[in-house]
């Protein structure tokens, strides 16, 4: 049941992202994001409601949401001008690079530590990203390398 699930997600998320770059094109970033955030904020709405108290009842809270909401809306747009105006099979390999850019950025401000088999899981992950993006290996073979180095 979970692969089931699991590649729901996986084909609702190329879905999505397709989509994505098909209204960011037709009716520009604002309008693609302003209707994407309108339906997720009524689909999700009734499981914050008895939230809302804690949410703008204290002022720290609320200008937590404000900041986050701000990075959340540039990072957003940005995602959609690179959909908008790039290929999808170029930026779809970038946008994996969040998780290894996510648990470099959590080791280095939060000081959490990675255990060795989520490292060997990062570096999976890395590869399979390299993988994915390259399709032709033969331009590797001219790349400098030392004086007694042989590819072969």
């Amino acid at each position: 049941m979970g692969l089931l699930f699991a590649f729901t997600a996986i084909v609702s998320w190329g879905l999505g992202d397709f989509l994505i770059q098909k209204n960011a094109r037709k009716f520009g970033d604002w309008i693609a994001l302003l209707f994407i955030t309108l339906i997720g904020a009524i689909v999700l709405l009734p499981f914050v409601l008895g939230d809302f108290p804690a949410m703008f009842g204290n002022t720290r809270n609320l200008l937590f949401l404000l900041g986050t909401s701000a990075v959340l809306l540039v990072a957003g747009l940005l995602d959609f001008e690179a959909l908008r105006r790039g290929k999808i099979s170029v930026i779809e390999p970038i946008y994996a690079l969040e998780v290894p850019v996510t648990v470099a950025l959590a080791m280095f401000f939060l000081q959490e530590p990675m255990a060795t088999i989520q490292t060997v899981m990062v570096l999976i992950l890395m590869a399979g990203i390299f993988l994915v993006s390259t399709n032709i290996f033969k331009h590797f073979k001219h790349l400098h390398a030392e004086p007694g180095f042989s590819w072969q």
